[in-house]
């Protein structure tokens, strides 16, 4: 049975490219922990002034992590840390910043863990996901070198609309 209805509008037709875009890396955004990763820091990236960020961390399990008998367990965890960064100007080429506005090697003057009234900014499993709307620089730190290479963080620039502020850190 063919059905057709005709109402003088033409419709393009949808397709999966325009439902789920991607950056040439096969994701929304971009990645700043994957099976790849080597370390437990993530490299320094910038929220402009008008936009936010959209983090999502997948893979955090409840489940606490014991390294050692010495030691506490832990639940896993992924720490936003603000930071203040030499930014090297070179004078030719593509090294002064990354793909998406960072500076491509960065030195780190000063860091601190982001938080509010003793209230750190994480991801943890019963909340993988948070908006950073605070322009600046910024890191991401795992909570244990157990999680490198366990735990895949991406993130996603929006422009400023209505986000809930229990998404927000420090909402």
């Amino acid at each position: 049975m063919t059905c057709e209805i005709k109402t003088g509008r033409v419709v393009p037709q949808v397709t999966t490219e325009s439902l789920y875009p991607t950056v040439g890396n096969d994701t929304v955004g971009f990645v700043l922990f994957d099976q790849m990763s080597t370390s437990a820091e993530s490299r320094v990236f910038r929220v402009g002034a008008k936009e936010s960020l959209v983090i999502t961390a997948f893979g955090l399990s409840g489940e606490p992590i014991v390294t050692s008998d010495t030691e506490f367990a832990f639940c896993p965890s992924v720490d936003v840390y603000r930071v203040s960064p030499v930014i090297h100007k070179m004078p030719q080429g593509e090294a002064c910043a990354g793909p998406i506005g960072e500076p491509a090697t960065t030195v780190i003057r000063e860091e601190v863990k982001a938080q509010i009234d003793c209230t750190p900014w994480r991801l943890v499993c019963g909340s993988p996901m948070a908006v950073i709307a605070l322009p600046g620089y910024y890191r991401l730190k795992l909570s244990h070198e157990e999680l490198v290479g366990q735990v895949y963080v991406e993130a996603e620039r929006i422009e400023q609309v209505s986000i809930p502020p229990s998404l927000i850190f420090g909402g």
